[in-house]
This record gives C-alpha cells, sequence and structure tokens, in this order.
C-alpha cells in the first residue's frame, strides 16, 4: 500500500560501531579471576559486571570486595530506595563496579562507563545488545567482555546470529593456563576436539593400572576345580 516507506527493525539491532565486543573462553572456576584481570587494566575507569542471578551476584560481589575493588549489588529484590542509593552511588563515582542482574540492561545511561563484562552470557539474544549498550555512550568507546564456558557455545550462536555477525574471541595475555584447549577449539571451530596434550590418568589407553607401574596388572588365579 506504501509507496518507499522507511522500515525501522528494533528486534535486531547490531551493537554500535563505538563497542569493541569480544568473547573471552575461560574455565568456570576462573571467571573471577579473569574479571578481577580486566578490571586491572589501564583502560578500566568503571564498569558493569552482569550476572544472571542474584545469588551468584552476591558472590561475586563478597569476592571483589575481598580484593579492594569497590562494588555495589543491583537486582531485582532490593526495595527501591536501596536499588537509587545503589544507582547513584555509581554514577557519583563512590563505586568503582556495579553487578547486576538484567535490571540494569535496559533504562540505565551512566556516563563514563570503560567496560561491561557479561560474567554470565544472556540466555536471550535481544539482551546481549542491551548489555552491552551501557558503555560507548555518547560517541565514547567502549569495551564489552563476555566470559564463556562449555556450557555457553550454544547461546553464543543464538547471539551471532541475532547480530548478524561472528563475534571475536581473545585470550588475555597471562592467562594462556587457564584456557582449555578442547574450549578454544570448539570455539572458533564449532567441532568437537578432544585435547592433544590430555592422556588418561588411568583406565583404557593409559597402560597403567591405579597404584601399579605400567604394564604390571595381576595375573588372574586359576580357577580351582571341585
Amino acid at each position: 500500500i506504501l509507496k518507499g516507506p522507511e522500515i525501522i527493525d528494533l528486534g535486531n539491532a547490531a551493537p554500535p560501531d563505538t563497542i569493541e565486543h569480544v568473547l573471552l573462553p575461560v574455565r568456570s572456576s576462573a571467571k573471577t579471576k579473569l574479571a578481577l584481570q580486566i578490571l586491572k587494566s589501564e583502560e578500566f575507569r568503571s564498569a558493569i559486571i552482569f550476572v544472571r542471578t542474584k545469588q551468584r551476584g552476591k558472590v561475586l560481589t563478597f569476592q571483589l570486595e575481598k580484593r579492594g575493588i569497590t562494588v555495589t549489588l543491583l537486582h531485582g529484590d532490593k526495595k527501591q530506595g536501596a536499588r537509587g542509593r545503589a544507582l547513584d552511588g555509581f554514577k557519583n563515582g563512590d563505586f568503582e563496579v556495579l553487578v547486576a542482574t538484567d535490571l540494569a540492561s535496559r533504562g540505565l545511561d551512566v556516563e563514563n562507563i570503560s567496560h561491561v563484562i557479561n560474567y554470565d552470557v544472556p540466555l536471550d539474544p535481544d539482551t546481549y545488545v542491551h548489555r552491552i549498550g551501557r558503555t560507548g555512550r555518547a560517541e565514547r568507546k567502549g569495551l564489552a567482555f563476555t566470559l564463556i564456558s562449555r556450557g555457553d557455545l550454544e547461546a553464543v550462536r543464538a547471539i551471532e546470529r541475532n547480530i548478524g555477525e561472528r563475534i571475536p574471541r581473545r585470550f588475555l595475555e597471562g592467562f594462556a593456563e587457564l584456557d582449555d584447549e578442547y574450549l578454544i577449539q570448539k570455539a572458533n571451530t564449532g567441532k568437537r576436539v578432544k585435547p592433544k596434550d590430555v592422556k588418561p590418568e588411568f583406565g583404557r589407553g593409559s597402560g597403567e593400572k591405579k597404584g601399579g607401574a605400567k604394564g604390571s596388572a595381576k595375573k588372574r588365579k586359576p580357577r580351582r576345580s571341585r
């Protein structure tokens, strides 16, 4: 019916050019250590760290506080007054880091957020764009890091389909010991690859029995006839 209409699609918008966003493959047990490494970088000024649940947020907040990071927590079960104090403290610079659930992924406009860290990969692909859009505001450059482990690869593929581009993988210097070869190969190729440098200690293919030397399995005693 219309002639030459303009079409505005809000659902599948790609992240703005002001945001550099990458994936960081890492073991689940090392996510906090990797997040701390990011917060120690020269580019860091303030950050929002997104988690999936309030319980994980409480644990992460405690871990960051123990390491001297000024941090506050925001989640849906907090009363309105407590939410306001947390946001005001973050905006005013009283806190370097805001740990938040997806309550803060939309409608939060805070200047000078240098980093967004997805501690947990969002399950909804649209939420990814909203989360990382908290940085790179007002034509400033922003950095967004998403920490991925083995169970996150399906969610990552859904996000990439949604934004129409492949998200670059990056491995931070000094964290080689945290990179899982299986995860790296599967993230880059999409294929299941068994680590070449990992051999079973015991069992089939090891040539060794627990508690004994190589090839030293006990011989069975012959059964006595009745």
